[in-house]
């Protein structure tokens, strides 16, 4: 079974800890019959990398030009994001997981 992880993020929260763990601790208890990935849409996940099985959507480091700060240029971002993973997955059809997570 795969299990996919979508949890973009645009600041230093939570959601970063509690993806890389539940995505490990399925597969560890699991015993490996669960494929977990985490994407990484915009490169929002490039520094924490090492933690897991990530999924690149893109070699570009789009995040880095992304707005994070405010209300609006937040919302703007999250929009731009899910706009970008949603477009790149129809291209990605064949790798579906069974279950997907998103936060």
């Amino acid at each position: 079974m795969k299990i996919f992880y979508w949890a973009p993020w645009i600041g230093n929260v939570g959601t970063i800890k509690a993806v890389i763990n539940s995505s490990n601790i399925l597969k560890k208890y699991s015993k490996n019959k669960i494929s977990t990935k985490i994407i990484d849409a915009v490169g929002e996940w490039h520094n924490h990398q090492n933690f897991g099985d990530f999924i690149n959507l893109t070699n570009k480091k789009i995040y880095n030009y992304l707005p994070k700060n405010g209300y609006i240029k937040s919302r703007f971002t999250y929009f731009v994001i899910f706009l970008y993973s949603f477009l790149r997955n129809l291209i990605m059809s064949a790798h579906f997981p069974s279950i997907s997570f998103s936060n």
